[in-house]
């Protein structure tokens, strides 16, 4: 029988270690929403790759929607429709926030 692969995701702790609670919930229901139609191969897979996106946001500071909108960007193609709206969302944060240099007028 196939566990559930909500289930192998929500449970594995490291995937979100040392990310924000929104980050957290960013990330997890990105791969969730990815995971609903994936093979058991196609979930490991998921899995290494949120734990890189985790990584890659903890050690280096990239917010974890600007990691998924470079996967996003790297896959290409209109296959994954899902990745899209994450993408989005992302770069309109970062247009608006002003921590990240958004939100302003250019003088």
């Amino acid at each position: 029988m196939r566990e559930d692969p909500a289930h192998l995701l929500l449970e594995d702790e490291a995937l979100t270690e040392g990310l924000t609670d929104e980050e957290a919930q960013v990330l997890l229901s990105w791969l969730l929403d990815l995971a609903k139609d994936a093979d058991p191969a196609q979930i490991a897979h998921l899995r290494r790759l949120g734990h890189e996106i985790t990584r890659l946001s903890r050690d280096y500071g990239v917010p974890v929607e600007e990691v998924i909108g470079l996967v996003e960007l790297a896959w290409g193609g209109d296959e994954v429709q899902g990745l899209k709206a994450y993408g989005a969302q992302a770069r309109s944060r970062a247009r608006t926030s002003p921590s990240l240099g958004g939100g302003g007028s250019l003088r």
